[in-house]
């Protein structure tokens, strides 16, 4: 027997939508690369009303949601990457990086430590996200115990109980973007042989961090 008509519609349309979805996708990454932020992140969620479960695609959303400043959508886009695909270790570390932009260190320190353990190679992980987040984790556990001194200390002479600053993490997101695209781009430097990459590299805007991945 063939296949029923209204069968081969249906797949007909299925892959009609993988396709539309792929050409969005794509088209997204040309406008992230050209610093488009908000026309890629339309195409990105135009794609995924196609495909709504491509992991990929809720994770390039996430990266570019960071770049506009837009700190909760870029949390869950990244955090629906990572229930898609909870063992891929970039939605891990994209959703760490999300967690960080929110001030939520402690929970990015265990992002962070679940990708490093799935993909240990990967030294990025450890050299700069994890320990930029352990650096600051130990920061505000500082702070936190100053703070606490300080409100002993204060209750006891009856005095006024002090503010304190919490350190930045805007700051050193910025900062740490600028160091890691750097490396990134001083890597591909060495890998492709081409020394004009490593001036480019040398100065950079921290909106080129996003890692697109062309279908």
């Amino acid at each position: 027997m063939g296949t029923p008509a209204c069968t081969k519609t249906q797949v007909l349309q299925l892959e009609d939508a993988k396709a539309k979805a792929r050409r969005l996708s794509n088209e997204g990454v040309t406008l992230a690369e050209a610093e488009r932020w908000w026309a890629a992140i339309g195409r990105w969620n135009a794609a995924l009303a196609l495909t709504p479960e491509d992991h990929t695609i809720h994770e390039m959303l996430a990266q570019a949601y960071m770049q506009v400043g837009e700190v909760f959508p870029s949390l869950s886009a990244a955090e629906e990457a990572v229930r898609l695909c909870p063992n891929w270790w970039v939605g891990l570390q994209t959703l760490g990086r999300a967690q960080m932009g929110l001030g939520e260190v402690a929970q990015a320190v265990k992002t962070f430590s679940r990708a490093a353990h799935i993909c240990p190679d990967q030294q990025e992980l450890w050299r700069e996200d994890l320990q930029w987040a352990v650096g600051l984790l130990k920061k505000y556990q500082e702070v936190e115990a100053d703070r606490e001194k300080q409100i002993a200390a204060a209750k006891e002479s009856g005095k006024e109980v002090p503010e304190f600053p919490v350190p930045s993490v805007e700051g050193s997101i910025r900062e740490r973007s600028i160091q890691m695209y750097q490396i990134q781009k001083q890597r591909e430097a060495v890998e492709a042989g081409d020394p004009t990459l490593i001036e480019r590299g040398k100065t950079i805007d921290p909106s080129k961090m996003v890692r697109m991945r062309v279908t």
